[in-house]
């Protein structure tokens, strides 16, 4: 992974791996972790933020199912 800060890609630039030309991306996900070109994690922070909120709106959409269980 190459990080590098904003401006245009210049069109000679390219990088292979064993004589296989790899795509030049924006942003890259791994892990549920979204790396940006210029490494900052400002988009990563946001997007687990994101899918935090989700997660707690849908456990608090059923809570109320579970109120009378008794857990042992």
């Amino acid at each position: 992974m190459v990080f590098r800060k904003g401006g245009r890609i210049p069109t000679a630039f390219s990088f292979s791996y064993h004589k296989c030309q790899l795509e030049i991306v924006n942003n890259f996900i791994y892990l549920c972790i979204v790396f940006t070109t210029g490494g900052s994690l400002q988009t990563a922070t946001d997007t687990l933020t994101e899918q935090a909120q989700k997660a707690l709106f849908t456990f608090r959409k059923y809570l109320h199912i579970f109120v009378n269980t008794n857990i042992t």
